[in-house]
């Protein structure tokens, strides 16, 4: 395939947007959030020495995994 049949059929951006970064969809503001849930998570399994808070460190993390997963999906959208 050449480069003309890769625009033809749009795979490719426009020859002006060639060497300029993408923009960022995601805003910094909502990956503060998730950050910060990350190390509250980590804080608390380790925290948590098996017990209780293990366990709600552990539920917090799968939060955070599938919020941090989501933003990341919609901001390639």
């Amino acid at each position: 395939m050449s480069i003309e049949d890769l625009e033809r059929g749009g795979l490719l951006l426009p020859r002006e947007e060639w060497g300029q970064p993408p923009a960022a969809r995601t805003g910094r503001f909502a990956l503060l959030p998730i950050g910060l849930g990350a190390v509250c998570s980590g804080w608390l399994m380790s925290a948590g020495d098996g017990g209780v808070l293990t366990w709600a460190g552990l539920g917090l993390f799968l939060v955070v995994l599938a919020a941090f997963t989501l933003v990341s999906l919609r901001s390639i959208r």
